[in-house]
């Protein structure tokens, strides 16, 4: 017969370890019923989404290079009933994590927002929601609409246009163009010869925590480059600037090295290098997802492998290239991808020149 006290200190250590689950387990059943107070009804979602259907309806639909000139932002970004909700029109939705309004600002003539009552943490410090008003709200959901302007050129819009080559070395006339397609969301190429990964393609890619709309563009070896030009068979009519997003997806933040893989991005106007972009590995997590990650994972590096990096250098994010002196004339425009180290670098940009003066 074992003495009651020698049970239980030897149940001791199994009993300590159940704590951690069942905290985590009261906190999740705690956020759950948050989130279900919170959740709001089909009803209200149908209604937000036949608001956005009526008005684009309403209004004159029309295109302007390549792009569509409307654009339904959801909010917070991991939200899925509205899509469903949208049918056909969740085509021309994006999730509103990352740099999203600076990838639809000067890009879509009208913007759309649904918001739900989660989603402060996304809207939060936008500049672009200062214009926005409201042209639905049942209290639960509300729906904004920005008035803005489609894209002068959007690259990632028109990608089947582009002429892709690889400058295997320094030398001017080692370079090989790429022609092989590829599958994609608008297609794209290979380079015959080279590894399969050594393509370009428009593809919904994890350089955000849900993704996002982008040219994926992984680099060749070290001392290639791997160039994305427009504007050969129909030249790119400039404006004031251009906006390039770029950095690496989830996979590549998390296995390529953090000081070698260094990616650097040329754009070039005719010869002329208008700016160099260069991203380290990192990727960003959504706000509630991070704190989460912080409190069960203690691990506060925001996808890890990105000591030193301040937050305004990490993940997907947006550089606006001056192009005033170009303004109002069309020019070719290319993109070259270099890195000291292609193992396991995925990498992926977005760039459009956007509307208005």
């Amino acid at each position: 017969m074992v003495a009651p006290g020698i049970l239980s200190r030897r149940r001791l250590p199994g009993l300590l370890l159940l704590v951690p689950t069942v905290i985590a387990g009261v906190v999740a059943l705690v956020a759950g019923l948050r989130e279900h107070s919170d959740r709001p009804s089909d009803a209200a979602l149908v209604a937000a989404v036949a608001t956005v259907r009526s008005t684009i309806t309403a209004q004159r639909v029309t295109a302007d290079a390549g792009t569509t000139d409307a654009v339904i932002v959801i909010a917070p970004p991991w939200s899925m009933r509205p899509l469903v909700a949208l049918g056909p029109l969740a085509a021309i939705a994006v999730p509103a994590d990352g740099p999203w309004a600076d990838l639809v600002a000067g890009r879509f003539a009208r913007i759309f927002v649904i918001v739900e009552p989660d989603a402060e943490p996304w809207l939060r410090g936008r500049p672009l929601l200062a214009s926005a008003r409201t042209v639905g709200d049942d209290g639960a959901v509300s729906v904004l609409q920005i008035d803005s302007v489609a894209a002068r050129f959007d690259m990632r819009a028109r990608l089947n246009d582009a002429t892709i080559r690889l400058h295997r070395s320094a030398d001017a006339a080692d370079v090989v163009v790429c022609s092989q397609r590829s599958r994609g969301i608008n297609g794209g190429v290979r380079c015959a010869g080279q590894p399969s990964s050594l393509r370009v393609a428009r593809e919904w890619a994890l350089v955000t925590e849900n993704g996002a709309d982008v040219v994926v563009a992984r680099p060749p070896p070290a001392g290639q480059r791997l160039e994305v030009a427009f504007g050969e068979t129909q030249p790119v009519v400039l404006g004031a600037e251009i906006v390039v997003a770029a950095g690496h997806t989830r996979a590549g933040a998390e296995r390529a090295d953090p000081v070698k893989g260094v990616v650097r991005l040329a754009v070039v106007v005719d010869d002329q290098l208008l700016g160099t972009i260069e991203r380290r590995p990192s990727f960003v997590r959504e706000p509630h997802r991070a704190d989460a990650v912080a409190v069960f994972v203690n691990d506060t590096e925001n996808g890890g492998r990105t000591v030193g990096l301040a937050d305004t250098e990490r993940g997907f994010r947006v550089d606006r290239l001056d192009t005033k002196r170009f303004a109002g004339t069309a020019h070719r425009l290319s993109f070259f991808i270099e890195t000291d180290d292609d193992k396991n670098n995925d990498f992926a940009f977005d760039a459009f020149v956007p509307g208005g003066p």
